[in-house]
């Protein structure tokens, strides 16, 4: 357990019982270390001062003429009552006692008994400094006169002779308990003063950070509409000015933060039905570049079927004409093979028909095409408006958009390229028919020579070789068309997987768009659950 903890513990919760507590420990303290430190101090000083007052009362009572009476009399009646009010009067007295010339006692006080007294009149004439107690001793010394005028050949030089003896012993305990218990009294009672001042003066401390900590809580609940006043230009006056401060500057950025989230909340909403509306056009886009890849698709297969069919042609040309000089009974199977040719033909007629009208299909699919890369490329300009209105945040969005924009070129170019395409196949296949139509002719003249005589067989083998480079030069228009056709397959398909690439760019951003409206809502809550100062 670490000491801030311990000490989290031991100390009472409030800042002020903390406060008081520790003062009052120090203050405890405090009084005990100058107690002591006075006690020590005042107690030789007050034990001086008892020494001179013992003193000063035996010289006083040396003079005392009744006493002085009473011991050269050993009159105990006169001297026990001056003895005792003098004790009386001094609670320091522990004895006081008036002796005769050879020591017996006149008058004591307080009265103790005589092995007691005894015992204590020993102590004091034997070893003054065996205890606490200060003793003093006086020598009563008189005149010849005194006494009933009796001489006293022991008397020293100066003619005096001594009357008895004064003891006197004072015990310091008492005046040095009751000095003490002043002095911790005198302590004490400042030290009170001072815990009340200081206890005043902190409660004043604490109603300011009360309210200041009123103050923070409601502001960390989200109230930013509150006001801190605190007129003292001291730490806390700073710290109130500090926490104001923060909590001003914070609502006002709360401020910014709503207006920004309005804004956002706009353009997002905008920003997602531009999407939306994108993404509808791109998968329409898609999906018709998908059927024009089909229908390119079918009409590739158309074009190979014909050139299989003109490969034949030539080859049975080539046959007929080989065969011509064989004789009146291959004329015959000449007339016959000439019929084949001429069914052959009218079906290449009748399929360079069907390619005509599939040509006008895709010429209008293609159309549709470009029309639609036009619209991609107007919404991916849109979309690069609102992303730069958006600011950093639309940063992505106008990555996007440009990606749009470039697939949308990518398929004009395509539609253009398809087109022009179209255009080649278109004049192909007139081509292709006006030499069917005149191998259709020619191939009814010979099948007319042929019917009519046999001696025509010359004019059949022109007709049949003039079928033949006719049948050539179909099969070469044919090749030709099927590599252009071949050519708009593969432009289909680019524009398809372009078109497939811009739906995906589009869902992108209407994805995007939907999670810029779910942050802009979730800040919408956010910013919601503060309370700010109206500007």
């Amino acid at each position: 357990m670490s000491s801030g903890s311990f000490l989290a513990r031991l100390l009472p919760r409030s800042l002020l019982l903390q406060s008081v507590l520790l003062l009052a420990v120090a203050l405890g303290a405090t009084t005990l270390v100058i107690s002591s430190y006075f006690w020590e101090r005042f107690r030789e000083q007050f034990k001086g001062e008892l020494n001179k007052r013992g003193k000063a009362m035996v010289q006083i009572l040396e003079k005392h003429t009744d006493l002085r009476l009473a011991v050269s009399l050993s009159d105990t009646a006169r001297a026990q009552p001056l003895v005792t009010s003098l004790a009386k009067s001094d609670e320091d007295i522990r004895y006081l006692a008036v002796l005769g010339a050879d020591r017996h006692v006149i008058a004591v006080a307080p009265e103790k008994g005589a092995i007691e007294l005894e015992a204590a009149l020993s102590r004091h004439f034997s070893d003054p400094e065996e205890d606490t107690l200060l003793r003093f001793t006086r020598v009563l010394e008189g005149d010849a006169g005194d006494a009933g005028g009796e001489l006293d050949f022991n008397a020293g030089p100066s003619g005096r002779q001594p009357l008895g003896y004064i003891v006197l012993a004072l015990s310091p305990v008492r005046s040095q308990r009751r000095l003490f218990v002043q002095t911790l009294a005198s302590v004490a009672a400042t030290g009170l003063l001072e815990l009340a001042f200081f206890i005043l003066y902190f409660r004043w401390v604490t109603r300011r950070l009360d309210h200041m900590v009123r103050f923070a809580e409601v502001a960390a609940e989200g109230d930013l509409s509150q006001s801190l006043d605190e007129d003292v230009q001291d730490e806390l006056g700073r710290l109130a000015a500090a926490l104001q401060s923060m909590v001003r500057r914070t609502g006002g950025v709360i401020a910014q933060l709503v207006e920004a989230n309005g804004s956002l909340s706009e353009v997002s909403a905008k920003l997602l039905g531009t999407a939306s509306q994108n993404a509808s056009n791109a998968s329409l886009q898609a999906a018709t570049s998908a059927e024009v890849g089909e229908a390119v698709s079918r009409l590739r297969e158309g074009f190979r079927t014909a050139l299989g069919k003109a490969e034949q042609v030539i080859e049975l040309a080539r046959r007929s004409e080989q065969s011509s000089g064989a004789g009146a009974g291959a004329v015959r199977d000449s007339v016959s093979h000439m019929q084949q040719v001429r069914g052959q033909v009218l079906a290449i007629s009748e399929q360079m028909g069907r390619l005509v009208s599939r040509s006008d299909e895709m010429e209008t699919i293609v159309v549709s095409a470009g029309e639609i890369a036009e619209q991609s490329h107007m919404l991916s300009i849109n979309a690069s408006i609102e992303a730069a209105r958006a600011g950093q945040q639309g940063a992505g969005f106008s990555a996007v958009a440009q990606e749009v924009g470039s697939l949308a070129d990518q398929s004009r170019k395509a539609t253009h390229t398809v087109k022009a395409l179209l255009g080649h196949m278109a004049k192909a296949i007139s081509e292709t028919q006006q030499k069917i139509e005149e191998g259709n002719q020619g191939a009814n003249a010979g099948a007319q020579v042929a019917s009519a005589a046999g001696e025509a067989i010359g004019h059949l083998a022109e007709a049949i070789a003039a079928s033949s480079r006719a049948a050539t030069e179909i099969a070469a228009s044919t090749r030709q068309q099927s590599e252009g056709v071949d050519q708009i397959w593969k432009s289909t398909e680019r524009l398809n997987a372009a078109s497939q690439e811009t739906a995906s760019g589009t869902r992108l951003i209407e994805k995007a768009a939907e999670d810029l409206a779910r942050l802009a809502a979730q800040m919408g809550e956010v910013v919601a659950w503060y309370k700010v100062r109206p500007r």
